[in-house]
């Protein structure tokens, strides 16, 4: 059995940990989605913090960035750990499937601290491109994910596979 997971929304805090990062940018909420939004969700295109920097004024907040993404850990909900804990006994491959901009996501998953429990960890602007990989009829194949939209449209492409919705 392979169990997938998705990082935002389903084992990390994304909401707060945007809190904590436009006040260690200097910048407020409102100011960091308008620009989110304008740049990269209505654009289709995953968030990138270095691009999101340039639209903001630069490369100078970045350099400070460094230790704040070392330890993310307080962003990860804590039932995360015994979620992972307990696949990893059931599971022969844990594998951590993440939408977005690979050095973003990279920093984020690094800095939460469970990079340990995936055996392998994917950075992808398409989750169902990188599930065709996978996917077999042959092997029970799991998704945990937050987004029912995404989910529908998985289970569409792969009936076989199972979807658990957090």
């Amino acid at each position: 059995m392979i169990i997938f997971f998705d990082f935002d929304d389903t084992l990390f805090d994304r909401e707060k940990f945007i809190s904590a990062l436009t006040k260690e940018l200097g910048i407020s909420q409102e100011e960091f989605l308008k620009d989110y939004n304008r740049h990269f969700k209505d654009r289709g295109r995953p968030y990138s913090l270095k691009k999101h920097l340039e639209f903001l004024g630069g490369s100078r907040r970045e350099r400070g960035l460094d230790h704040f993404f070392r330890d993310l850990s307080a962003f990860v909900y804590p039932e995360s750990y015994q979620l992972l804990q307990e696949s990893r006994r059931q599971a022969d491959k844990l594998i951590l499937l993440s939408y977005g901009d690979e050095e973003m996501q990279s920093k984020k998953i690094r800095g939460s601290g469970l990079t340990e429990y995936f055996d392998k960890i994917i950075v992808t602007s398409d989750k169902a491109e990188s599930l065709k990989e996978w996917y077999s009829e042959k092997e029970r194949i799991i998704f945990i994910n937050d987004k029912s939209e995404e989910n529908e449209r998985i289970k569409n492409l792969f009936p076989g596979l199972e979807i658990i919705k957090i």
